[in-house]
């Protein structure tokens, strides 16, 4: 290489890094805008339950097993309530939708509302209240028991047209609105397409995550954002399977969800998204160092992009800070959160 060709690799490799050191001073400007936006988060409720305990010996009724004495146990709010955890935790106001059972997991499910400063309507129905119990011990998972979920049912017409009414009495002070889809069966096609219809008449952004199952009932909302896995189930076996084909893939998905913005998370791999305007692929590489537990990374990523666009940032600035965002919470365990604090502080690191 000559002198030339030298000089001019320098000087590209110094822009890169200012330019990059630019966007991330407007980064972590921008993310002041994400206070006091108005987040509504429609979904499947989860109570997320952690027993927390420790091994001291093989269980001797069953000497595969472990024997784990208990020391702790909490709640957290999971599901759609974790999205709105998350927007509260960056500064937002979450507004929450969903069903409940009548039953003492969805009272301690209510609590938990009121504590962590979450607008609740809920609405009750004949679904037990679902609960997801998960034994760690030692600071691992050793096993997760699921309760209420053989009974469920799809929820009636009645208990979808009182949340309906609530959303369009309410829709106009949003600023966005979250879709989180556990498939625990809140979500049937009309139903969300009237949500999506009634979003999009007041012009307000649909974030959606959804589940493969699902994913004609989203059709025609704002964004879609399935994880890798979730998206190749929707697009086919021969979608998403290398970094080559990945342009191809998500304008397949775009294809299916007449998204505007189709993302796909690729956990250690970063994330991926078809730029609208020029159709062109977007990589955003991932920002973690260590991965410890996925759980919520999703609701992280979601609530993120619902306050970026509340916030009219550009896209990719949008992409970056949910990633970022992503890759902090990855690094917790449990059903996690990412604080306004905190996203500030990993972008100034970042400088």
């Amino acid at each position: 290489m000559d002198c030339h060709s030298n000089k001019q690799a320098y000087f590209l490799e110094h822009l890169n890094i200012f330019i990059l050191i630019k966007i991330h001073k407007i980064m972590a400007k921008n993310i002041e805008n994400f206070k006091n936006k108005k987040i509504a988060i429609l979904g499947d409720l989860i109570l997320d339950k952690f027993t927390e305990g420790v091994i001291e010996r093989i269980n001797p009724d069953q000497t595969t097993s472990p024997l784990v004495k208990i020391k702790s146990e909490k709640f957290i709010l999971g599901g759609a309530a974790n999205v709105a955890n998350n927007v509260f935790s960056l500064g937002g106001i979450p507004t929450l939708y969903g069903v409940l059972g009548k039953d003492e997991n969805a009272e301690i499910f209510s609590e938990l509302c009121k504590k962590n400063k979450i607008n609740f309507k809920k609405v009750i129905c004949q679904n037990p209240t679902i609960c997801k119990q998960r034994i760690i011990a030692d600071k691992y998972q050793v096993a997760r028991m699921d309760f209420g979920e053989n009974n469920i049912k799809k929820i009636n017409t009645i208990v979808q047209n009182k949340i309906l009414k609530q959303l369009k009495n309410d829709v106009g002070k949003f600023d966005a609105v979250v879709l989180s889809d556990y498939n625990k069966l809140t979500f049937t096609k009309k139903f969300t397409q009237n949500i999506i219809e009634i979003c999009r008449k007041k012009n307000i952004p649909t974030i959606v995550d959804p589940k493969p199952e699902n994913i004609l009932f989203f059709q025609n909302a704002t964004v879609i954002c399935p994880n890798k896995t979730e998206a190749k189930k929707i697009s086919g076996e021969k979608y998403f399977t290398n970094p080559r084909n990945y342009l191809e893939s998500l304008q397949e998905l775009k294809k299916i969800t007449n998204a505007k913005y189709n993302i796909v998370t690729c956990g250690d791999q970063g994330v991926i998204a078809l730029d609208p305007n020029s159709n062109e692929l977007i990589i955003i590489d991932t920002i973690a160092k260590s991965v410890r537990d996925v759980t919520g990374a999703g609701d992280t990523f979601a609530a993120t992009l619902a306050l970026g666009f509340a916030s009219k940032m550009p896209f990719k600035e949008i992409l970056e800070l949910a990633n970022i965002a992503a890759g902090i919470v990855v690094e917790k365990s449990g059903t996690a959160t990412v604080d306004y604090f905190e996203l500030k502080d990993k972008i100034k690191a970042d400088l």
